[in-house]
């Protein structure tokens, strides 16, 4: 099956996507509004869409999407509208690199029904950058308050925190502490450049693109619909 990625959206994210599918040998298609597109997406092609832009373009993809079938991994980090009962799959990704979205899993894991709290929440990234969309889906799962979430941007607290100066404007840092009566776990990743998160794309959409049409497939076929969490896909993709 070839996999088609069709991408929504400018800058550096897009260009790392744009260079991964080249080294993977994925097609790459930039979307426009009012193109023309395939109109049948249920045979041996799959194609999945991709959109980092400001959201200008958003609800022009959904109508290119719905009616072919095409899922949507919504990774931008604006504040995106969402339609509540969309015709077919939106993923809303925060973060695309794997080890973060196993994060996600793992924190929910950790925090489970025992007695056990997030203690803290912190997140490290470039000077200009404003906020952070992963560290708002850690507090989610944390049940705490976004403003609790402890932002670094100064040099000298995240060089103490593990950051190397020749990546300061590259990485992306986030780091949970949980606190038990008995015990204390911190999870941490770091994640440096753009590759992780485009190849994390590129990893999700091929299992979400597997089998006739676009659904998720292993030994059965149990199709994603509606509105989707980056790490509710991945726990159907590696059950």
């Amino acid at each position: 099956m070839a996999l088609t990625i069709v991408l929504c959206g400018s800058g550096k994210m897009s260009e790392e996507v744009i260079k991964q599918c080249s080294i993977q040998n994925v097609q790459c298609v930039r979307f426009k509004p009012g193109m023309s597109g395939p109109k049948n997406t249920r045979g041996n092609d799959a194609f999945v869409a991709v959109h980092f832009g400001r959201g200008l373009d958003f609800p022009a993809l959904i109508r290119f999407c719905e009616p072919r079938y095409i899922p949507i991994f919504q990774a931008s980090s604006a504040n995106i509208s969402l339609p509540k009962m969309p015709g077919m799959p939106i993923i809303t990704a925060p973060n695309l690199c794997l080890d973060v979205v196993r994060q996600f899993n793992a924190l929910h894991i950790i925090l489970g029904p025992s007695g056990c709290v997030v203690s803290e929440i912190i997140e490290s990234h470039r000077p200009e950058k404003v906020g952070s969309a992963t560290a708002l889906e850690f507090a989610s799962i944390a049940g705490v308050e976004p403003s609790s979430i402890v932002s670094v941007r100064d040099w000298e607290t995240q060089k103490k925190l593990g950051v190397k100066e020749e990546d300061r404007d590259k990485t992306a840092l986030h780091i949970i502490r949980i606190h038990r009566e008995h015990s204390d776990t911190e999870l941490r990743v770091m994640c440096v450049g753009r590759t992780g998160y485009a190849e994390g794309l590129l990893y999700f959409a091929r299992n979400l693109a597997l089998g006739s049409g676009q659904t998720w497939t292993n030994n059965t076929r149990k199709p994603v619909v509606g509105i989707v969490k980056i790490q509710d896909l991945l726990s159907l993709i590696e059950q």
